[in-house]
């Protein structure tokens, strides 16, 4: 082609068509030269026509991020939503458009919807390459939503995977983050030697990492060390989780170390710095509209507020509960059965205690095989059962839960439970499950149960005396720790016996 325009030039004619003989000292006919405009306004114009979808679909993003930035994530995911939705936007935008529209949704209002669009964007991901960063990245958001939704069996093995692609690429960044996300499904599970192991294996300490996987692994260390009753160690690791998480932003992951705060303080006795965390947590959710979050905080908070006795504050708060809805089917309908059974049945509201009666929230607590799920779940629905005079579907039910529960921690009513309504047999088995608590440091809690424990027992047997002393015992333990409420339940098998109390359940031949 050169060298035919060289010849060309020496000839004299046009060196594009190499026929018409141009104007006076110009190279390029008028046809051709006419031809090359057109082709080159068409291209314009194509460039023209792409980059107008690009420039509004980039607009619609610019004011999500503003508002995502100030935790308006409603108004966030509806800008993501306007800028996916743009036609003829580049494939690469849209990817990324959808997965903050995927986060904006999980802190919002429709998390089934980010759990869809995670699933979607991760199909992408993996169709380019599997060993990604943003794959693990994406995995790790998949399980913290799906154990939202179903728990531990669906959670797990994607955190599992996220840290062996994160081992392959030999992102040490990564690794830790998965790492610590599986301890913390570990304790869940109770497993807590294989959770320490874990943690080591992360080399994370107080300066190193991230800010997400340094507060994660903060409030792990905080559960072990409150499951050993080491309550300084925990409050301190709690504490070091919260300004980490206040720092990193995710108000999601915040609330979640707010209500976990909460928890341990309960389990360890101090009801006050409990009930300030609910608060806290509260406060959060309620100010940026955490949908997600807040059905459970309400519940966690109506729990404190019962054992401390505040029982019309605590009934407030499991309403405000049921009517915002069940969004993440796991976490709030077991502690729908967790907290809100007992509370309806203690002020004999029947229309609240429907509404919280979600029979799938038994299987989905055995599905977790988590120890703290399945244990008060259980506790739950069978003083539920024995309330309606189903006495043998309350054994039943302990007794299974009884074979899934090797060790308690946070909370224990359930032993309680067993003593009050389940199988004489399994009644040693319980006690043990408390006394490998009170031997622990800072267990005025397991204490006072297990004197609650012991009084049952004891009126099972017929042993008023010795039932009287578990009683008072058990009374004025609860009264020390501010649990009021649970100290009148203490007395009541003294003073005044409830319609549910084990009097009327040994009285059943089918219980010998």
């Amino acid at each position: 082609m050169a060298r035919r325009r060289v010849r060309a030039r020496e000839a004299g004619v046009c060196i594009t068509c190499f026929k018409v003989r141009p104007e006076r000292e110009r190279l390029i006919c008028r046809e051709c030269r006419s031809a090359a405009t057109a082709r080159t306004n068409r291209r314009r114009a194509k460039k023209r026509e792409f980059a107008q979808p690009a420039a509004i679909a980039a607009s619609h993003e610019r004011r999500g991020d503003e508002a995502y930035a100030r935790h308006l994530y409603a108004d966030a995911a509806a800008c993501y939503r306007e800028a996916v939705n743009v036609a003829g936007a580049a494939p690469d935008m849209q990817l990324r458009i959808t997965e903050k529209l995927a986060k904006a949704l999980a802190l919002g209002a429709d998390p089934a919807a980010a759990k869809t669009l995670l699933e979607r964007v991760l199909a992408v991901h993996r169709e380019n390459s599997i060993e990604s960063a943003k794959t693990v990245e994406i995995l790790l958001q998949q399980a913290r939503q799906v154990f939202a939704e179903s728990g531990m069996p669906e959670a797990f093995p994607l955190a599992a995977q996220a840290l062996q692609i994160a081992k392959l690429l030999g992102d040490a960044r990564l690794c830790k983050l998965a790492g610590v996300r599986i301890a913390s499904y570990l304790y869940g599970l109770a497993r807590y030697e294989e959770a320490h192991e874990h943690l080591a294996a992360t080399r994370l300490d107080c300066e190193d990492g991230d800010r997400p996987a340094r507060s994660m692994y903060h409030m792990v260390k905080g559960n072990l060390c409150a499951a050993y009753g080491e309550a300084a160690e925990a409050f301190d690791h709690y504490e070091r989780a919260v300004r980490l998480a206040e720092d990193e932003g995710d108000l999601y992951h915040l609330g979640r170390v707010w209500i976990g705060y909460a928890s341990v303080a309960l389990s360890l006795g101090d009801i006050g710095l409990s009930d300030s965390c609910c608060e806290r947590a509260l406060a959060l959710a309620q100010r940026y509209d955490l949908t997600l979050l807040l059905p459970d905080m309400n519940l966690s908070h109506a729990d404190v507020l019962m054992r401390a006795g505040r029982y019309d504050v605590a009934l407030e708060r499991l309403r405000d509960a049921l009517a915002r809805g069940v969004q993440a089917p796991f976490l709030v309908g077991a502690a729908l059965a967790e907290f809100g059974i007992p509370l309806a049945l203690h002020v004999n509201d029947e229309r609240t205690l429907t509404e919280c009666v979600r029979p799938h929230a038994i299987e989905l607590a055995f599905r977790s095989e988590m120890p703290t799920t399945i244990a008060p779940v259980a506790a739950a629905f069978a003083q539920l059962y024995a309330s309606r005079g189903r006495f043998r579907a309350a054994r039943e039910l302990l007794h299974r839960a009884l074979r899934a529960v090797n060790r308690l921690t946070q909370r224990i009513d359930f032993p309680v439970a067993v003593a009050r309504y389940g199988s004489r047999r399994d009644v040693p088995s319980a006690r043990r499950l408390l006394e490998r608590l009170v031997v622990l440091p800072n267990s005025n809690v397991a204490q006072a149960q297990l004197a609650l424990f012991d009084a049952y027992v004891a009126r099972r047997n017929g042993d008023v005396p010795a039932m009287r002393r578990g009683a008072a015992d058990a009374a004025a333990r609860y009264d020390r720790l501010g649990w009021h409420g649970y100290a009148a339940t203490a007395r009541a098998p003294e003073t005044a016996p409830d319609p549910i109390t084990v009097e009327k359940f040994v009285a059943l031949p089918s219980n010998r």
